[in-house]
C-alpha cells in the first residue's frame, strides 16, 4: 500500500494526507467532548452527596444538599418591595448561585414600602415556601399561602426593606 502511495500524483497524495489531517481532527474532537461529558456528569453527582456551605455577610449556615436538591425543584418569582434598585435581579442571582433554584420571573412589586420580606406559596404547597424560606433566612412566620394560577411559579418571595438582615450575600 505504501509502495503505492509514492507513486500517485500531487494532486491524489494531498487528498490523501487532507482525509488523514480531518479524520485525525474528528477523533481528537470527540475525545475532548466525552472527557467534557464525563466530567458535567461526574461534577453533578459529586455534588449532590456533598454538604453545601452558604456564606453570607451576615452569618454562615450550612443547608444539607438534599434542601438544596429539593430547592432546585422549586419554582421561583422574586419581587422588589424595597424600592432598591434591581433588588429582584440582585436576590434572583442569589437563589440561582446558592441552590440553582429556578427563578421564573423577577420584577418590581406594585409597591416599595413593603417593611418585611415575605414568602408566599403559589400552588398549596407550603413546604416549599417554607424551604425558600429557611434558604434566605425568612422567619416562619412570614410564609403564607396566597393561590395563583397553574402558570405562575410555585414560590414568591416580596423582598421588604429588612432584605440586609437576611442570610443573602447580595
Amino acid at each position: 500500500m505504501t509502495f503505492g502511495f509514492c507513486f500517485m500524483d500531487k494532486k491524489n497524495k494531498s487528498k490523501v494526507i487532507l482525509n488523514y489531517a480531518l479524520n485525525t481532527l474528528i477523533i481528537i474532537l470527540v475525545f475532548i467532548i466525552a472527557y467534557f461529558l464525563f466530567s458535567m456528569f461526574s461534577s453533578k453527582e459529586k455534588d449532590s452527596q456533598e454538604k453545601i456551605t452558604i456564606k453570607t455577610s451576615k452569618d454562615t449556615s450550612v443547608t444539607t444538599s438534599q434542601d438544596t436538591t429539593v430547592a432546585k425543584f422549586i419554582t421561583v418569582e422574586v419581587l422588589n418591595g424595597a424600592g432598591e434598585s434591581k433588588l429582584a435581579y440582585r436576590v434572583s442571582e442569589f437563589l440561582k448561585r446558592q441552590t440553582g433554584v429556578d427563578v421564573l420571573k423577577y420584577d418590581n412589586f406594585r409597591t416599595d414600602d413593603i417593611q418585611q420580606t415575605i414568602v408566599q406559596s403559589r400552588d398549596g404547597d407550603i413546604q416549599k415556601a417554607h424551604k425558600i424560606a429557611k434558604i434566605i433566612g425568612v422567619e416562619e412566620s412570614r410564609v403564607n399561602i396566597v393561590k395563583g394560577n397553574e402558570l405562575e411559579a410555585e414560590v414568591r418571595i416580596i423582598v421588604g426593606k429588612d432584605f440586609r438582615r437576611l442570610k443573602m450575600d447580595l
